[in-house]
């Protein structure tokens, strides 16, 4: 069994997951940053925006278990959420979705401090509504979720210092 992961280490998880694929991303210049291909068709900037959108949802998850209320019934599947996310962002240059990242992440920094001890039980009220740990409910769309696409960031960006790279 895990051990619990409290305000303080989960707050060191999310600063050091965000912190990498920010710098990961921080040598590629706009026009990179826009270009498709970067995970599938999408760019890094559509790839931030699917963060973005990954990060809010978690943070309404939380709202509601604070509420003692569950999100509605409408709540669209995970390639709604991701398309839309998408096609939110299209038009902002990609230094507008870095800035909106980082406001999204502070956003999750800010509540998860916010929290009450008592809300990082296991065995708590909160955890039973929210239907998992703070840290499980949080990891899988913050710090988890930037993990699972840095193999596919480290490649665009190798490519994209050395365009030869990507050709047989």
């Amino acid at each position: 069994m895990e051990p619990l992961v409290d305000r303080t280490e989960l707050l060191r998880r999310l600063e050091r997951g965000y912190r990498q694929a920010r710098a990961l991303i921080a040598p590629l210049s706009p026009e990179q940053l826009q270009a498709p291909g970067a995970v599938g068709a999408w760019s890094i900037k559509d790839l931030v925006a699917h963060f973005i959108a990954h990060e809010q949802f978690a943070l309404r998850e939380l709202q509601h278990a604070q509420l003692g209320t569950r999100p509605g019934a409408a709540e669209p599947a995970t390639d709604a959420i991701n398309d839309r996310a998408v096609a939110e962002r299209q038009r902002q240059p990609a230094a507008e979705v870095l800035r909106a990242w980082e406001e999204s992440f502070q956003q999750v920094a800010a509540a998860i401090r916010a929290l009450p001890d008592a809300d990082f039980d296991p065995a708590g009220p909160l955890v039973g509504r929210l239907g998992d740990t703070i840290d499980g409910a949080f990891g899988n769309n913050t710090y988890d979720h930037y993990a699972e696409h840095l193999p596919a960031i480290e490649q665009w960006v190798r490519r994209a210092a050395d365009p030869s790279e990507g050709r047989a």
